[in-house]
């Protein structure tokens, strides 16, 4: 018998749902939608689990991805993909979640720096919002010495 490939899944998460795209190995494309629930989430854990996945890419239009994403970056390596980060297929969420899933295998977002959310806010620090020059002001901030 022979073990499972390893998987990819781009997912979008919305308001009304969260549509997923897997694919597994060359040709095997399973597309399924989850509700926003916790119970719905753990069977979108399962599911991705019991596929072998690996990777994941999540597209968040919507508050309840933190919740998704916390659940996710347990088990998975995600990679969280703002709609301003790559253009895409536009609103059709089968497109984006197959679309995410095809540019994760490739590795094309391997290029897309990834910022991982805490709470409502992006992780940064003083000296990266300057440039990485510390003790330095930064000039759109309208400060005069």
């Amino acid at each position: 018998m022979q073990g499972k490939q390893e998987s990819w899944c781009g997912l979008v998460v919305r308001q009304d749902g969260i549509s997923v795209c897997l694919l597994c190995g060359t040709e095997d494309k399973q597309v399924r939608l989850f509700q926003n629930n916790s119970g719905e989430y753990q069977s979108l854990v399962s599911w991705l689990e019991a596929e072998a996945c690996s990777h994941v890419a999540l597209r968040p239009d919507h508050d309840s991805w933190k919740q998704v994403y916390g659940l996710l970056k347990k088990r998975f390596q995600v990679k969280v993909v703002h709609e301003q980060q790559v253009s895409g297929p536009g609103d059709n969420r089968k497109a984006c979640c197959q679309w995410l899933a095809h540019l994760l295998k490739s590795g094309k977002l391997e290029k897309q720096d990834q910022v991982e959310p805490i709470g409502d806010r992006f992780a940064h620090t003083d000296e990266d919002a300057l440039g990485g020059q510390p003790g330095k002001r930064p000039e759109h901030s309208g400060q005069k010495d």
